[in-house]
């Protein structure tokens, strides 16, 4: 029964897996497209905001290229040489990026200042223009896509890959605007947007260092997921506590350390049947979690 009753739950995960795949493949086409068109569209109209967009671009296909490979050894498994997986590798990949976009930043808004400094004019807005809209509407698709996959699968490194393509969003947005702003003499906006982009970039890298932080020094799961724990745990009736739960998460693994007090003249062998159910009653929940239990009689950690 036990095999039955996680077959289903193993079915899904391994659909998730298939799901951050396919989106991890979607950004690498469309950081690719976007570097070309940005490339041609700076040369041709000299914008810092494009040159800002293409260097965001450009920074957005090495990261995409770390987050593929991250994931495809996330969920490698664990190894004789890597007994706990290597889920760490989607957080040293986000961690990464973030340092990338930080870089990315600093660099757009350097540019930003000396062309509001310099007062340059942008040239053929037209060609601008077309791949600004172009790169919106491809980040637009590819945003929702990949906020579709995460409604049904977790990744860290997938998810900071979504804020910076949903930076980007924002950012063609900005440089469409300033775009067609300069066109009506409106100088302004063009290092304006730039500036903008890069307080973006900058926000973005804050939020996925935070995160992929959290993951790499094994901050708890959240608390719901938590007290959702503890009570698959006590649900069975010779299950009088649950003490020292202690949890971790490394890309699509979850790790969950807890002990089940029992009844102290109970038979080992029941306990361990117990012990068994909750296992097994945890992993249909948390599908592919690492459960390690103890059994305790009832009362031992009183105190303690």
């Amino acid at each position: 029964m036990a095999t039955e009753k996680t077959a289903k739950p193993r079915a899904r995960l391994n659909a998730e897996k298939r799901l951050l795949r396919s989106a991890t493949w979607a950004s690498l086409t469309v950081a690719g497209v976007l570097v070309l068109l940005k490339g041609f569209a700076w040369l041709t109209t000299g914008s810092v905001a494009m040159l800002g967009s293409l260097a965001d671009s450009a920074l957005d296909f090495v990261a995409s290229l770390g987050v593929f490979y991250s994931l495809r050894l996330s969920h490698g498994g664990a190894s004789a040489e890597y007994r706990f997986g290597r889920g760490k590798a989607e957080a040293v990949a986000a961690f990464v990026q973030a340092g990338l976009i930080t870089g990315s930043a600093l660099f757009v808004l350097s540019e930003s200042v000396a062309r509001a400094l310099a007062g340059a004019e942008v040239q053929f807005g037209g060609v601008g223009v077309g791949v600004a809209a172009f790169a919106l509407a491809a980040t637009l698709g590819l945003v929702l896509y990949q906020r579709y996959v995460l409604s049904r699968a977790y990744s860290l490194a997938v998810k900071a890959d979504s804020m910076h393509y949903m930076t980007d969003l924002l950012g063609n947005g900005a440089v469409l605007v300033a775009l067609v702003l300069s066109q009506f003499g409106w100088l302004w906006a063009d290092p304006v947007a730039g500036f903008g982009i890069a307080l973006w970039l900058l926000w973005s890298a804050w939020e996925i260092t935070r995160e992929s932080m959290g993951v790499l020094l094994d901050r708890e799961l959240s608390a719901a997921e938590r007290e959702r724990i503890a009570a698959v745990a006590a649900a069975p009736s010779e299950v009088l506590a649950v003490s020292g739960l202690r949890t971790r998460a490394a890309g699509a693994d979850k790790f969950i350390e807890l002990t089940v007090e029992m009844d102290s003249n109970m038979r080992l062998y029941r306990g361990h049947a117990v012990m068994a159910l909750v296992k097994s009653d945890l992993q249909t929940e948390f599908p592919g979690a690492d459960v390690v239990i103890r059994l305790a009689p009832y009362g031992a950690f009183e105190g303690s």
